[in-house]
């Protein structure tokens, strides 16, 4: 029988110019040109594709393949690119990002966490692909998470620009106290907006279902402010968006189409 197998990288090129892969799992960068990466993909200590990611600088993809004779196999070699039907995701950068995760914040409550929100600004003038965040779950809530974008408002969320696309449901959040973040989760516009150089957004994390002081969500942040382009604010609902008692940045990443 066919066993399936699906493996997902993240490639950086740093500021020396070298490409790190920098999520699991285990990949080998066999050899770099101008316009495409040639790599090797280890699941589960056993070499499952080799591929050649072309014309990035950086990149993440999803690659599904098959130990079946009539597909993908260890040996074989596939072009990711966004023409190629192998790939479910166009190509895009790691553009913003806060990963330090030693502090967390809820939102989905009754009053003074309603929604939460991070600020940044974009170093390009490229459509939102994704953004990313580590959660956990309070309680037993039984909606979702979505992530919308703002543009600014003096310092707040001002106009909502897009929801993404998809909700992460809270079957697929573990329970926690606001430590040990380990998991990170994907949220997507599949047509995000154009985001300009310079300008501030800002990403608001919500939930779907109605409000439970009881039954809501945690997300990781920083302890201290270390996202010096951008600052995290809460929804109350008595004074609209206000500071977070001091000063600390959620946990997000961004990614924009190339």
């Amino acid at each position: 029988m066919a066993s399936d197998r699906a493996a997902k990288i993240e490639l950086i090129r740093t500021d020396a110019g070298k490409i790190e892969v920098v999520r699991e799992p285990k990949a080998t960068i066999k050899s770099i040109t101008d316009t495409k990466i040639n790599l090797e993909i280890i699941k589960e200590d056993k070499p499952i594709i080799s591929a050649v990611v072309c014309g990035i600088a950086a990149m993440v993809t999803t690659t599904s393949v098959s130990t079946s004779s009539s597909s993908i196999t260890s040996s074989s070699s596939v072009s990711i690119s966004s023409s190629s039907s192998s790939v479910s995701v166009p190509p895009y950068l790691i553009d913003q990002s806060q990963i330090i995760n030693n502090d967390y914040w809820f939102f989905g409550d009754l009053t003074d966490y309603m929604k939460i929100g991070q600020s940044f600004v974009p170093s390009v003038t490229k459509k939102i692909y994704m953004v990313s965040t580590q959660l956990q779950k309070l309680g037993d809530p039984t909606d979702g998470v979505v992530v919308s974008i703002y543009s600014d408002n003096t310092g707040s969320p001002g106009t909502l620009l897009q929801q993404s696309d998809n909700e992460v449901l809270s079957s697929s959040i573990p329970s926690g106290e606001g430590s040990d973040f380990t998991e990170e989760f994907d949220f997507t516009f599949s047509d995000g907006p154009e985001l300009t150089l310079g300008n501030t957004y800002w990403i608001v994390f919500s939930r779907t279902g109605s409000q439970d002081s009881n039954n809501d969500y945690y997300i990781a942040a920083s302890s201290t402010d270390t996202y010096l382009s951008g600052e995290s604010k809460r929804l109350q609902i008595t004074t609209n968006w206000e500071n977070i008692p001091y000063p600390s940045d959620l946990y997000f990443k961004t990614y924009m189409l190339i």
